[in-house]
């Protein structure tokens, strides 16, 4: 399906709210967030619903503590979160993918 921002109705089964469709209008409009208030940042967000943590899937919240890395800092302190994602089936021996983001 492909959606028309200027379109008057959209044919969406989910019937999107008029915040959603100013959303998509801001951002085809090529909208800079720089510009929003820490509210209307807000709202878009909680206009845009999270995806469901599929069925069989178990996310962990976990805390993996810092260390220093030579040549970028010499003092690393405290955590950063992460999640632990698993099937709620595996075994010990299910292999591991560790994926840092950047951000």
């Amino acid at each position: 399906m492909t959606l028309d921002a200027d379109a008057q109705d959209y044919t969406d089964p989910l019937s999107w709210s008029d915040t959603e469709k100013g959303a998509m209008k801001a951002l085809k409009a090529g909208l800079n967030t720089a510009a929003l208030s820490i509210q209307q940042m807000r709202d878009a967000q909680a206009a845009a619903p999270p995806y469901p943590t599929p069925t069989g899937i178990k996310i962990t919240p976990v805390s993996v503590p810092r260390t220093p890395v030579a040549g970028l800092e010499d003092d690393a302190s405290g955590t950063f979160p992460a999640e632990w994602i698993e099937k709620e089936d595996a075994g010990e021996d299910t292999p591991v993918l560790i994926y840092y983001h950047g951000g």
